[in-house]
């Protein structure tokens, strides 16, 4: 498994890799996993192996001849970086989120919600595993328990922006939050890279409490324990449908676009606007304020459920072994 994350990069290609990962194991394969850049990754980790190497300019080291499925989860490889892998390997599967590339792949994987809306070219020698029945979540997110919709208006709020936070949102949230609603309690997820994490967990007091690194397993319960949410629009937010927790939602960089919008377009979030607009913060308000009855969140906790189940990862998993079996 070829991919990069840690610092900068975030955190978002390393978990659909470790989803995926995860299945591939229980379903008996080993796996090795080599990591761009790396920065900040051993806590997040866990007991997950994996090393750190820049795998786009060097194979060197990476056993790409000897196993059987490459899986690679990369926004900077390119297409010549791909046929080469194609080349060497002998089965190749490309994690895609907008149809970046034409990509030299005998499996292509996008579980987004929007992803049987591109246009992919017809190869083919390539399957195309794509939509949310492909969302990849980490087993922690399989079985969940119903979630409870109490007829309370929201008391808690979960709020998480990624690995990176890489326009400053958290403090801008946090300081809006405790100005216009500061009875909400606010739970704040700090990623172990996160840049601004002094400045976030400075912000810590009676009704802050700072989450720092929790583990999948924690940041479950988070999510089936709070009311609603306030996030960017990446891999949590796929997460948070699974455990039927609303979100206000920011956009933060271009490629979650369709992301965005087709999650608003299911009616599961409320999208307040993009990182840099006029007045973001006062819609983030307004769209924890809209979820106040309990009976519209009630409605979007039930879209998010029904169009995540869970079992992505492990229908592609599924699919990666069989047709790596074929070729065999």
């Amino acid at each position: 498994m070829l991919t990069e994350g840690g610092g900068s990069m975030g955190l978002g290609h390393v978990v659909r890799c470790l989803a995926i990962r995860a299945e591939l194991e229980r379903l008996g394969h080993g796996t090795v996993m080599v990591i761009v850049g790396g920065e900040g990754l051993g806590d997040f980790m866990g007991a997950w192996s994996f090393s750190t190497q820049d795998w786009l300019t060097s194979l060197d080291g990476v056993p790409v001849e000897e196993a059987d499925v490459v899986v690679v989860d990369s926004y900077k490889a390119d297409s010549s970086q791909l046929e080469r892998l194609r080349r060497l390997s002998h089965l190749l599967v490309c994690l895609d989120d907008e149809n970046r590339l034409a990509y030299p792949a005998d499996i292509v994987l996008n579980g987004g919600l929007f992803a049987p809306m591109l246009d992919y070219p017809k190869v083919l020698e390539c399957e195309y595993l794509v939509g949310s029945s492909f969302a990849l979540l980490r087993p922690e997110f399989i079985n969940m328990p119903v979630r409870r919709i109490g007829q309370h208006s929201v008391g808690e709020v979960l709020i998480s922006m990624g690995g990176q936070d890489v326009h400053g949102l958290l403090p801008r949230t946090l300081d809006a939050l405790s100005e216009a609603a500061p009875e909400l309690h606010r739970r704040v997820v700090v990623a172990p890279s996160l840049p601004n994490r002094d400045e976030v967990c400075a912000r810590e007091d009676q009704n802050t409490t700072i989450l720092h690194a929790p583990t999948a397993l924690q940041l479950r319960e988070e999510m089936l324990t709070t009311d609603a949410a306030v996030c960017a629009g990446g891999q949590t937010l796929h997460e948070m449908a699974r455990a039927g927790l609303p979100p206000v939602v920011i956009g933060v960089v271009e490629n979650q676009r369709p992301n965005i919008e087709a999650w608003a377009g299911a009616g599961f979030i409320h999208f307040a606007g993009w990182w840099h607009e006029e007045e973001l913060m006062e819609r983030v308000i307004a769209g924890i304020r809209s979820l106040d009855d309990p009976v519209a969140r009630a409605k979007k906790s039930a879209i998010g459920v029904e169009l995540i189940d869970g079992l992505g990862a492990r229908r592609a998993a599924e699919r990666i072994v069989a047709r790596a079996a074929r070729a065999a």
